[in-house]
């Protein structure tokens, strides 16, 4: 047997992880949050051409708003146009649109979205009971929220605990550790103590998860 990660100096691997891989010793973290709208645009044009998405700047704009200017996804739709260099910016953005099909659009090749949120949501279920409360929590959250802002700003659309225990019926504490299992596999974001929002991607996701939750709807 051979390791597998090099150990010569100057040698360096850079590992993604959808979980935070807090505990890995010797680790410098980067945790990739949505872009700048200026730079979601710029990430579509590395893939599928800057000088195409200077023709229709304002298409362009809105499939990184579709994207929720999410580094994974702006990838996606970016490799879609550049499979298909004869249609125009605007065809995408137009399938974008449609919030029940969006997620289903951004899939190409061995990247895919859904597939990237689902896999938090089988986490969450092997996680024994606490987890699978999170997991059956899920899409309850979602609809409390409501409809995030377009850029997701701070303070709109917010989560609490006391919120989030009204919504689910459960005691505050625990409702408290519900929401932190969610932020562990990424299907919830906490940027203050106490304070929980569902990116618009992780929200359309959550809506549609009551059948893989376990509800039966």
């Amino acid at each position: 047997m051979r390791p597998l990660l090099p150990a010569a100096h100057g040698c360096a691997v850079l590992v993604s992880s959808l979980g935070v891989l807090a505990t890995l010793n010797g680790a410098a973290h980067l945790h990739l949050m949505p872009l700048p709208p200026s730079a979601s645009v710029a990430v579509l044009g590395l893939w599928a051409g800057p000088g195409r998405l200077t023709a229709e700047h304002g298409a362009a704009q809105v499939i990184a708003r579709h994207c929720g200017h999410l580094p994974l996804a702006l990838r996606i739709a970016g490799a879609r146009l550049a499979a298909r260099p004869r249609w125009p910016v605007r065809e995408l953005a137009e399938r974008l649109a449609d919030p029940g099909r969006r997620l289903a659009e951004l899939s190409f090749a061995d990247l895919d979205m859904h597939a990237a949120l689902a896999a938090g949501h089988r986490e969450l279920q092997a996680r024994g009971a606490t987890g699978r409360a999170a997991a059956l929590a899920l899409p309850l959250l979602a609809a409390e929220q409501g409809e995030p802002g377009e850029q997701g700003e701070p303070g709109e659309g917010e989560l609490t605990v006391a919120r989030a225990a009204v919504t689910t019926g459960g005691a505050l504490s625990a409702t408290g550790v519900i929401l932190e299992q969610l932020v562990d596999v990424q299907l919830l974001e906490s940027r203050a103590p106490g304070r929980y929002r569902f990116h618009p991607l992780t929200r359309l996701f959550a809506l549609t998860a009551r059948r893989a939750a376990g509800t039966g709807c």
